[in-house]
């Protein structure tokens, strides 16, 4: 078990993003979803993982692009997060290093 939070307002509306996070504090570890539904004209919105450590360091993997990069809770706490067309979405998985 984990805990979940929602990254986005929840809603059904096709011109905004929606996203989630689930996090394992346990473990260290988790992920983000998020979505740009069809009708968004947002390439980029900022997002707030939440639970993290502030002063750890994290390796966050960017599943759709393989892109694999090292960020401080911190800076997981409000980062920009794009994705370039509409329809798509975007997976980010972190693992809180040693």
């Amino acid at each position: 078990l984990g805990d979940y939070y929602p990254l986005t307002g929840i809603n059904l509306d096709e011109s905004q993003w929606i996203g989630w996070q689930f996090d394992r504090h346990d473990l260290g570890r988790g992920f983000a979803m998020y979505f740009r539904r069809s009708k968004s004209n947002y390439i980029t919105i900022e997002s707030s993982l939440r639970g993290l450590d502030p002063e750890a360091i994290y390796q966050v993997n960017f599943a759709d692009s393989g892109r694999i990069q090292t960020l401080s809770g911190k800076d997981l706490a409000r980062m920009m997060v794009t994705i370039p067309k509409a329809r798509e979405s975007l997976l980010i998985t972190y693992t809180k290093k040693p």
